[in-house]
């Protein structure tokens, strides 16, 4: 099991984690290495009174991050608030921001997308701006734009205001703009490119969420930055 799962936060109804990149959040029949998943049954004690429950087949997980996305994930620990996080996320009253690294340099300080995604017709493993598919919106800031080797790079903070899959790597690569590491939605030049660089992983980063709590309390949990992100902030 990995041994970099930091839990940033726990109380009776939840606790929140710091994922690490390259840790696959949930169980499947395809997946052969230990998910957080199996960290949360491992590890976490839970109120399991419903074994055929969402709450109970997903140890709580309430919402899902890439496999090389790291950052902030809250996982529910009863059915009760498990089934009042998941109405918020579904409700889109849980704010996220994201941090990213692209490559290339973006001349607007603020933008937005908003660009429908579903499969890539071309690729069922892969995702796409598709028109009639679903609404997907995803704001943007600026951070800061970096050199190196003559090539430009723009670390940016990502604010999705809906949930698809993949939702910030499909927006920023339609934009021009592919995440660093991001070896899917990348051209095999870029790829090539990421090695070169010595960039080993997604450089996507779940920083923080903003939640209110079933008692009207307001929650914000925060992660530190990766330090391979230094290089570019």
């Amino acid at each position: 099991m990995n041994q970099n799962i930091e839990i940033i936060f726990e109380n009776e109804n939840f606790i929140v984690v710091n994922k690490p990149s390259g840790l696959i959040v949930n169980r499947a029949a395809s997946v052969k290495v230990s998910t957080l998943q199996d960290y949360i049954e491992e590890n976490i004690e839970m109120d399991l009174d419903d074994v055929e429950s969402d709450f109970v087949k997903r140890n709580g997980i309430v919402h899902r991050l890439d496999k090389d996305t790291s950052g902030v994930m809250i996982v529910a620990k009863n059915e009760t608030y498990f089934t009042y996080l998941q109405s918020l996320f579904k409700e889109r009253l849980v704010k996220k921001e994201y941090v990213a690294v692209c490559l290339g340099e973006v001349i607007e300080e603020r933008f937005e997308i908003d660009a429908p995604i579903g499969r890539d017709p071309k690729s069922r493993f892969k995702f796409a701006i598709v028109r009639g598919e679903k609404e997907s919106q995803t704001y943007f800031e600026r951070i800061k734009v970096s050199k190196e080797d003559e090539r430009s790079f723009t670390s940016i903070n990502c604010f999705p205001k809906t949930g698809r899959t993949h939702q910030i790597r499909v927006h920023l690569a339609a934009y021009g703009y592919p995440i660093l590491g991001d070896r899917t939605y990348s051209s095999a030049t870029n790829r090539e490119l990421y090695e070169n660089l010595g960039i080993n992983r997604l450089m996507l980063h779940s920083k923080s969420v903003t939640f209110n709590g079933m008692e009207g309390e307001k929650f914000f949990f925060e992660t530190n930055i990766p330090e391979e992100f230094s290089r570019f902030l």
